[in-house]
């Protein structure tokens, strides 16, 4: 039997028992009637549980959509300060600050200017773009914001239409927000007559470096930007098999693990015929949007994976300007891979000349419910999907990664299956899912093992974990990773790297075997000021993240122990 007949003849196998999708338009209800929109973002601004959304328009003021817990939203833009002119299409969130307040970015097209507000946490923000540094007459065709260097603060990218793209890298110390333009560095400046669509941040070779992929309307091919560590980037999208080559008007980007391999794979939308990149796990991809059944599209912009039955795969939405040619939104669901467009059925099939979509748990049902930003009306699709399967919302907190833990991959085990998500930093078309990440986890009641990789080296285990219910985890001081090699022969401590360095830093000790250790740094008088490990630590290469904001600078010494062994050494820490 060939592979092609093979997943037919399995996906038709499943679909005859597959939970039916539904949706209901609760737009009216919701009091967003005769709202035009253009990029949706979402995210708990105001910190009371209930995710909201930054609506961006084409004409007039953008709008931020509170949301009250009760099925409704009040729009509270001008309130807050954030109901500027001008024609800003990109909206996104991101706490720049590390403060717990999501701040806020708004990128113009062709008028007004480029915005940065900080997040006051009284429900107003702070028009902070000025001292920011950034470029407030770029024309953004898309903007992402993620933590390229592991400093723990999020950097902005901005794809530039018609000129170079912009790298910002943040340098914000005590709320104070600030960007350097590290653009000539960072190789990432592109063809300087793009017309810039949408741009991610994904760890996609799993190396606990975020890497840069975006898309380009005409013929510019997409361009994969691998992060080694340095700057510069390096643009492999040829040889990684994801360049586009041929496909043209590449439009929006959605990464999720539609085969359950545990690799996180891109949809790119298009004109006509959409791109389906299964990650092969080694650096490189393959087209397999028209064997999956997933290859059909409009003039189609936004794009979400999410799992809306609960089934522990991935699903997929699509959004289209049906003015075009008359196509509605797609609600590809996942059967075993292979993919079904039930949005008809599902209440779903819109004609809309809509660009926007994110996806968020408006009323914290279990179920993630839609959001888009269309020229012709705000929608708001509910899921209703009657099903009995368990699931998870996984909330993050970082401490020495992002406060906002934007760029952050989890893996849920769970039923014999791997599910694997990553915090958006901007994603879909002009638009941003929630941070809440959610995982449908299908007939297993509870989760057998979490894993969250917070940066490289730093990944943090949690087992046996009861689902149906949203579960907050809040980055250790000091996140741990054994990493998978040869146990090392003796007792080590290494130096920490970077040295010197502001404010922190990374102390690598390796154990032939496991142990109680303890791993703590003195001022020269002494004085302890610091106990980064105090416990059992496993056989292998241990690398232990130390953020010393709260001390003076100066020389330090740090000194590990296991059982009669010590070693030390010295740090110094400018200030």
């Amino acid at each position: 039997m060939g592979r092609a007949l093979g997943l037919a003849l399995g996906a038709a196998a499943l679909a005859a028992t597959a939970q039916p999708l539904a949706f209901t338009d609760a737009t009216e209800a919701a009091g967003l009637a005769g709202l035009d929109g253009y990029g949706v973002a979402v995210t708990d601004y105001d910190g009371d549980g209930w995710d909201d959304v930054f609506v961006t328009t084409v004409r007039g003021v953008p709008r931020l959509l509170r949301n009250n817990g009760d099925g409704t939203f009040t729009d509270a833009a001008a309130g807050a300060g954030v109901a500027v002119s001008g024609q800003h299409l990109v909206a996104l969130w991101g706490d720049l600050d590390n403060d717990g307040l999501p701040d806020l970015f708004l990128g113009r097209k062709t008028d007004g200017e480029n915005k940065l507000f900080r997040n006051r946490g009284d429900g107003t923000f702070e028009d902070v773009t000025a001292e920011a540094g950034i470029d407030a007459t770029a024309n953004v065709g898309a903007a992402a914001f993620g933590d390229y260097d592991g400093d723990g603060r999020l950097d902005l990218f901005l794809a530039v239409d018609r000129a170079p793209d912009l790298l910002y890298h943040n340098l914000t110390e005590e709320r104070a927000i600030r960007f350097e333009d590290l653009s000539g560095r960072a190789g990432i400046a592109g063809p300087p007559s793009a017309v810039a669509m949408q741009a991610t941040w994904i760890d996609f070779n799993h190396d606990g470096r975020l890497d840069l992929f975006g898309v380009h309307d005409g013929s510019t091919e997409s361009r994969l930007y691998r992060n080694d560590g340095y700057l510069p980037l390096l643009e492999v999208a040829h040889d990684a098999g994801i360049a586009d080559v041929g496909a043209g008007n590449s439009m929006g980007i959605a990464w999720g693990d539609f085969d359950g391999d545990a690799w996180e794979d891109a949809y790119v939308t298009r004109i006509g015929q959409a791109g389906l990149y299964r990650n092969n796990g080694d650096g490189t991809f393959t087209d397999v949007a028209v064997e999956r059944g997933a290859h059909r599209n409009g003039m189609s912009w936004g794009v979400v994976f999410a799992d809306f039955d609960n089934d522990a795969d991935d699903d997929l939405f699509v959004v289209n300007t049906s003015g075009y040619d008359g196509t509605k939104s797609f609600l590809y669901r996942n059967d075993g891979g292979v993919f079904t467009d039930v949005a008809p059925d599902a209440g779903a099939a819109l004609s809309m000349e809509a660009h926007g979509l994110a996806t968020g748990d408006f009323d914290r049902d279990g179920r993630p419910d839609l959001v888009v930003g269309a020229t012709s009306g705000v929608k708001l699709l509910m899921n209703a999907t009657p099903t009995e399967r368990h699931w998870a919302a996984i909330r993050l907190e970082g401490r020495v990664a992002n406060r906002m833990a934007l760029g952050v991959r989890v893996e849920v085990v769970a039923g014999g299956r791997t599910l694997v998500r990553t915090v958006s930093g901007g994603d879909s078309f002009c638009s941003q899912s929630s941070p809440v990440l959610h995982f449908g986890l299908g007939d297993a009641a509870r989760i057998d093992t979490l894993r969250i990789h917070w940066r490289a080296g730093a990944t943090e285990e949690h087992v046996d974990l009861a689902a149906d219910t949203d579960l907050l985890f809040t980055e250790a001081a000091v996140a741990t990773a054994v990493e998978d090699e040869a146990l090392p022969d003796g007792f080590l401590l290494a130096q920490n790297y970077p040295n010197p360095f502001n404010p922190r830093t990374t102390i690598p000790f390796a154990l032939p075997r496991a142990a109680h250790v303890t791993l703590t740094v003195f001022d020269l008088l002494g004085r302890p000021v610091a106990t980064l490990v105090d416990g059992r630590r496993a056989a292998g290469l241990h690398r232990i993240a130390f953020d010393a904001s709260g001390l003076p600078g100066g020389v330090y010494l740090y000194r590990l122990r296991a059982g009669t062994q010590t070693l030390t050494r010295a740090l110094t820490l400018l200030k």
